[in-house]
């Protein structure tokens, strides 16, 4: 099935794929408003042209997850938020196109998309819907009518507001049992928060797990979380706690914990099993302070304090 991936892949996404950098989780491109159509045979030329790593597109070990999670869900009509260069893309409708060639659907959003996707012009590109708008602006039925996705993988703007109403917007035209993907929600707080809120719904059960990247931060990856939807949704079901004035922008860590503590009932604090249970202790985080969705008693662990609902720890 790895053979089917590569045989179907465009020239493009092979030569980002071997433009990756293993030590740090980046790729050795031009800048996304630079991009342009890649060649294997330049591979040699990129990595010494731009010595300093871009992340940009996900890593190559997350592109090739998407790739497994649509063949083995044999999920055909799927929704991407973010297309960005178009490389988690082409891994989305290579999955679909081996479930059934026919029928694969790749719905792509994103209002600022790079120039020259690596998906243009090849086969690939025949099961792809690529739409230039805002995603919470955009109806899905104009591409999907009235049918339902599969699969959906959301990679856009990295804010806790916009995240939120991207699933309570995107989730209602989900199948019952389809998983959904949300990247970026280790390193990002603001998306931790709504993996947690998610969670507190009781309409899907959730695995959030470590991606290969690490940047410049030695406590965090990027990391992942999965979701498979095991309860009806339907239109204004999902509603998140307002944290406007408390979450803006694309927070590595929350600035204020206890306020988000105060205003929601304790809502993110009350799992015992994640390090958002201990958030609002100590004061606001920092860089270095472990993913709210790692494990408790590993991030107590690593903090050197005693585990959360242990002797010793405190409320």
């Amino acid at each position: 099935m790895f053979e089917a991936l590569l045989a179907s892949l465009p020239e493009s996404a092979l030569a980002c794929r071997a433009l990756y950098d293993v030590a740090s989780g980046g790729y050795h491109l031009p800048l996304r408003e630079h991009n342009r159509r890649l060649t294997r045979a330049e591979v040699p030329q990129y990595r010494a042209l731009y010595p300093q790593v871009h992340y940009d597109c996900i890593e190559v070990p997350v592109a090739d997850l998407l790739y497994s999670l649509v063949v083995n869900t044999r999920s055909a009509r799927i929704l991407e938020t973010g297309t960005s260069r178009g490389f988690s893309t082409c891994h989305l409708a290579a999955g679909a196109r081996f479930v059934d060639e026919r029928a694969a659907q790749v719905i792509t959003i994103d209002p600022a998309p790079a120039a020259n996707l690596f998906f243009e012009g090849s086969t690939l590109a025949e099961s792809i819907v690529p739409v230039r708008a805002d995603s919470l602006r955009f109806d899905l039925t104009q591409a999907l009518g009235t049918g339902q996705c599969d699969f959906m993988f959301f990679d856009s703007l990295h804010t806790y507001a916009h995240l939120s109403a991207e699933l309570a917007h995107y989730l209602p035209r989900l199948k019952l049992g389809g998983l959904f993907a949300l990247h970026d929600t280790f390193v990002f707080d603001d998306l931790g928060l709504v993996v947690l809120a998610m969670l507190g719904t009781g309409r899907a059960e959730m695995l959030s797990l470590p991606t290969h990247r690490r940047h410049a931060e030695p406590a965090r990856c990027p990391g992942m979380s999965i979701f498979r939807k095991i309860a009806p949704i339907q239109a204004g079901d999902l509603v998140f706690p307002d944290l406007q004035g408390i979450t803006a922008g694309e927070q590595h860590c929350v600035p204020d914990p206890a306020a988000i503590v105060q205003r929601t009932g304790g809502l993110f604090v009350g799992d015992a099993r994640y390090a958002a249970h201990g958030m609002h202790r100590g004061g606001p985080r920092g860089p270095l302070s472990p993913a709210l969705l790692e494990p408790a008693q590993a991030a107590s662990a690593a903090a050197g304090q005693p585990a959360v609902g242990t002797p010793g720890s405190r409320p």
